[in-house]
C-alpha cells in the first residue's frame, strides 16, 4: 500500500507498507490491512466506524485482537514501546499464518501451522539496496524470488522472477506542492523485457 503523505520507510521505500494491520498505542491509531484508518477511544471504542464489520479489543498490555465479521482474526503483539503488529492471522476455517518480524516492523518470515516456510524476506542495510522475497524456499520446483530495488530510500523497481522473462515494474517520483513539500506523485510502468517494450499502467498521486 502507498501513502503519498507518509515519510516513513518500513523497508519498502518511503510511503509504502505491506498490508498488515498495526496499532500505535501512543497515537491510538489503528491501521487495517485494507488501508482503513481509525482512532481507538476509551473502552476499545473504534471512533467513526460507520460499518460494524470488525471488533477491536485489548486482551492485555501486550496483546490486542481484531475480529472481522468474516471470521478472520488478527492477533497483534507489542513489538516496541508503541507499535503492535500481527504474529498470527487466523482464517475462519482455522488455518493460520504465523509471522516473524524484524526490528523495523517488517516481516522476516511467514510460516503455516505445520512450520513450513511460505515466504522469507531479507533486508540489506545500505542506501542502494535490494529487498528479496523468496516464496516457498524449501520447494525446488515452485520456489521463486521477488526483489525490491531502492535508491535514496525510494522504491524504484519490483522484479518478479516467477516467469521467464521476468516481470518488472518501475517507479518514478516527482515532488509536488510548495518547495516540493509533498512527495509522492508517482508513475508506475510495466516493462516487458522480452521485447524491450514498456506499457504504462498507472500515473497519478498516491
Amino acid at each position: 500500500m502507498y501513502s503519498p503523505l507518509s515519510t516513513v520507510n518500513n523497508g519498502f521505500g518511503i510511503g509504502f507498507r505491506l498490508n498488515f494491520s498495526q496499532y500505535n498505542k501512543n497515537t491510538q491509531q489503528l491501521l487495517l490491512s485494507n488501508a482503513e484508518e481509525y482512532r481507538i477511544g476509551n473502552n476499545d471504542q473504534v471512533k467513526q466506524q460507520k460499518l460494524k464489520n470488525f471488533i477491536f479489543k485489548k486482551l492485555n498490555d501486550n496483546t490486542c485482537q481484531i475480529t472481522y465479521k468474516s471470521g478472520l482474526i488478527e492477533r497483534l503483539s507489542l513489538r516496541s514501546d508503541e507499535i503492535y503488529v500481527p504474529p498470527k492471522i487466523s482464517s475462519p476455517d482455522g488455518r493460520s499464518l504465523n509471522l516473524t518480524w524484524d526490528s523495523h516492523f517488517s516481516p522476516a518470515r511467514v510460516t503455516d501451522d505445520d512450520g513450513h516456510i511460505l515466504c522469507s524476506v531479507t533486508y540489506p542495510d545500505n542506501t542502494f539496496a535490494t529487498r528479496r522475497f523468496t516464496l516457498l524456499p524449501d520447494n525446488s520446483e515452485l520456489s521463486h524470488k521477488i526483489t525490491f530495488t531502492f535508491m535514496n530510500e525510494r522504491l524504484k523497481k519490483v522484479t518478479n522472477y516467477a516467469t521467464a522473462p521476468e516481470q518488472v515494474w518501475s517507479f518514478d517520483y516527482d515532488d509536488i506542492g510548495p518547495q516540493g513539500s509533498y512527495k509522492g506523485y508517482y508513475r508506475c510502468s510495466f516493462i516487458y523485457w522480452a521485447d524491450r517494450k514498456s506499457q504504462l499502467l498507472h500515473s497519478g498521486r498516491g
